[in-house]
């Protein structure tokens, strides 16, 4: 069974708000949500978790609708999603009653549960935020069941004030991955076992390294991750040394020069 992770996509957010490339960045981070559905199509991934914060506050309907299309033109691939905090399911949300595409399935409660795939030998568990801020880790104590062959489970939080909890109390609970979200910088808590897909694309400037998605597989020999850098953008530390008779045409060609040497170096770095 193979399953393509992501997390805190965040659209409808426009990152750098301000900037003349804000609007651009808000493009981008829709592009990079659909170059994913497109590569879980062309892959034929069975599975496409979202461990929540899909939008950056609440859906509205035609952009629910927007993204069910882009699920729809996946079939072979279910996509199950949890909401997170910033699109937390409210008493007036779109996301109550909406009616999903075949192959997608929202684990809408604010309680955990599963939803079992039999035809992937699969269960998948979670539950999505009610309100922005949930002090208690409402997934501990959950524990696989039942007779599917593989157990998932969405997990959207990590911190105090968004569903704290022990990652190596989580891991010894049985499941054989756990994908998270809310860290927008990807990261291994438990090699194989539970990770952080970070954003898709990064929003702020604290978010400096690649961004991307997990790649993982599941099978008789247990459950191997790989995370995969694909934001089209990324944030680095630049220092430049400038005196006080240095132009701004001067500043701008010192700027692109930098740039240009440190692709290079990455391009010569991955072609080892």
């Amino acid at each position: 069974m193979r399953f393509i992770h992501i997390a805190d996509v965040h659209l409808g957010m426009q990152p750098d708000a301000g900037f003349p490339w804000s609007e651009e960045r808000g493009e981008a981070i829709w592009e990079s949500f659909r170059r994913i559905i497109r590569l879980a199509g062309r892959e034929k991934t069975d599975f496409l978790l979202i461990a929540g914060d899909l939008f950056q506050c609440q859906p509205l309907l035609r952009e629910l609708k927007e993204v069910n299309d882009l699920f729809a033109s996946i079939p072979e691939t279910i996509v199950v999603l949890i909401a997170g905090n910033h699109d937390y399911v409210k008493r007036e949300s779109f996301y109550r009653g909406f009616d999903w595409a075949d192959n997608v399935v929202m684990l809408l409660s604010p309680e955990p549960e599963c939803v079992e795939v039999p035809e992937k030998k699969t269960a998948v568990y979670g539950c999505s935020y009610d309100k922005k801020e949930i002090l208690e880790n409402r997934l501990d104590g959950v524990r696989p069941e039942g007779k599917m062959k593989y157990h998932l489970l969405l997990a959207h939080g990590g911190d105090a004030r968004h569903m704290p909890w022990n990652p190596g109390r989580m891991a010894q609970a049985g499941f054989d991955y756990i994908a998270c979200g809310h860290i927008h910088k990807p990261g291994i808590l438990i090699p194989d076992k539970m990770a952080y897909a970070g954003a898709l694309e990064p929003t702020d400037e604290t978010q400096s390294g690649p961004h991307g998605y997990i790649r993982g597989t599941v099978d008789e020999h247990g459950t191997r991750i790989q995370f995969v850098p694909f934001a089209r953008y990324e944030y680095e530390d630049l220092v430049l040394n400038v005196t006080e008779d240095l132009t701004q045409y001067a500043l701008e060609t010192k700027l692109k020069q930098e740039l240009a040497l440190r692709r290079m170096e990455r391009s010569e770095k991955s072609s080892v």
